[in-house]
């Protein structure tokens, strides 16, 4: 059989639950999904099917399995490991001081690092089977039990928050209160609650917003169609890259002292580090940024910056992004756009949470404060 295939309806999740539809004629399951199917929301309504769905099994990937591994062991026994599973070190004379249970640790976390980075496509290492074999009949000569620690199963995906989002609030800009309504259509962002979802990882479309300003001027304040912002921390073991792009209309003051909606585009990449014990992320990225619009000198604007910030939980449910941002425009309208600001999100429950930003912005050499709070509701 043959699909049609396309990103936001009609993709993978959505013709598995056309396939289950075929060996249970009476259930009626994708007529839900018109407009987007999520894999999460798939999950969700077979869920809610009485009696289909027997028992849930948690299966971790690869790298999370390594990195529980990990975290178990002291920092000259990661260096082992390490060696061990690049080859630059014997198996047998590099665990020989350590106690039977440390030994076996480091012998595991070594195989199964060798072997996810044969699975990636790494091939720093001559023979990397040879390399796991040689590792694995080091571990059988260890009399110690698997060391392999336990992995409590987290919240299911179909388990956390709603992926569309609405949001009323208020707030003031540049010297006007103003009262805003948000809608998101799907699907979480890093200041959104992570039961369910990975942290750092954020993926919005079509979010938009419409603010009715002090003195009667209701407008589109933006329409973003896509956002997406993956921060992935790194360590000693894993090298990920952080990166971002987004897309859409904006309001910004320009050079002539107006606010248009501008087009545009930005994004960049970078790293992200992990602080000790994981409550705290701190990142970096350099970016660049393309905005258009007839109210700009030459009708363009292009250029380069960073971006730089740091997410925190102080609490289970209160988490706080502090950020700053800036683009030097050189070709175009030139400007030199700046913002500092933070970011408050207290979740109220699985599905309502209260978000309070306050920032200090630069645009077109004009500066101004903005601050807003309103309230959540996930559906």
């Amino acid at each position: 059989a043959y699909y049609q295939y396309f990103f936001f309806d009609e993709n993978c999740s959505y013709h598995l639950l056309g396939l289950l539809q075929v060996a249970r004629p009476e259930l009626e399951l994708t007529a839900p999904f018109r407009w987007f199917a999520l894999p999460s929301d798939t999950v969700r309504i077979l869920t809610r099917q009485p009696g289909l769905v027997a028992r849930t099994v948690y299966r971790p990937a690869n790298a999370t399995l390594i990195a529980a591994r990990l975290e178990t062991m002291a920092k000259d026994e990661r260096s082992i490991a390490k060696d061990l599973s690049q080859g630059r070190a014997q198996a047998g004379e590099a665990v020989r001081g350590l106690r039977p249970e440390r030994a076996a640790a480091v012998l595991e976390a070594a195989h199964d690092y060798a072997t996810y980075r044969r699975v990636i496509g790494r091939q720093d290492v001559a023979d990397p089977a040879k390399l796991t074999r040689e590792l694995l009949v080091a571990r059988s000569a260890v009399d110690a039990p698997n060391q392999a620690p336990p992995l409590a199963a987290p919240v299911r995906p179909d388990e956390g928050h709603g992926t569309s989002r609405l949001a009323f609030g208020a707030g003031r800009r540049d010297g006007r209160s103003f009262q805003e309504v948000q809608v998101r259509a799907t699907y979480h962002d890093v200041l959104d609650t992570d039961e369910g979802y990975v942290r750092g990882a954020q993926i919005e479309f079509f979010k938009t917003a419409v603010r009715h300003y002090q003195g009667g001027t209701t407008r589109l304040e933006q329409f973003i169609p896509v956002d997406i912002l993956s921060l992935s921390p790194r360590d000693d073991f894993f090298q990920p890259l952080s990166w971002r792009i987004a897309g859409g209309w904006k309001r910004s003051f320009v050079a002539n002292g107006a606010e248009p909606l501008v087009p545009g585009i930005d994004g960049g990449a970078g790293m992200t580090w992990k602080t000790r014990g994981g409550r705290a992320m701190v990142y970096g990225l350099g970016e660049a940024a393309l905005r258009t619009h007839h109210e700009l000198d030459g009708g363009h604007s292009i250029g380069g910056g960073a971006r730089f910030g740091v997410l925190a939980d102080p609490t289970p449910r209160w988490r706080v992004h502090a950020y700053a941002a800036g683009i030097n425009q050189f070709v175009g309208e030139r400007d030199t756009p700046r913002s500092i600001g933070v970011q408050h999100r207290v979740a109220l429950g699985r599905d309502t949470a209260l978000r309070i930003d306050f920032a200090r912005l630069r645009e077109a050499d004009r500066r101004f404060s903005a601050g807003s709070i309103s309230l959540q509701v996930y559906f």
